[in-house]
């Protein structure tokens, strides 16, 4: 159960088989697996409404980072009008 309330863990619980009925989701046995959140906000009426998030801390630890920067798009095609190119 981790440490999530019992309460939480019953909320989960519900959560994923909802997501799994709905085809949202499916089991997996992957070797890569990641803790839940339970993120807890309000909505525009100021009613609680949790979301279910993943915690993506230890994949993030082992990525190796990109070596190079990507260009930005907009910069490109901004460059391509300005030097007379058609698109």
């Amino acid at each position: 159960m981790g440490y999530h309330t019992s309460k939480k863990h019953k909320w989960i619980e519900k959560q994923v088989k909802i997501m799994l009925e709905n085809r949202i989701i499916k089991k997996s046995n992957s070797s890569y697996t990641f803790n839940i959140i339970v993120v807890e906000k309000k909505n525009r009426v100021g009613e609680e409404m949790n979301r279910l998030c993943i915690n993506y801390e230890l994949l993030n630890k082992i990525i190796i980072l990109d070596k190079y920067l990507l260009f930005n798009i907009n910069k490109i095609v901004d460059f391509g009008k300005t030097n007379g190119s058609q698109s």
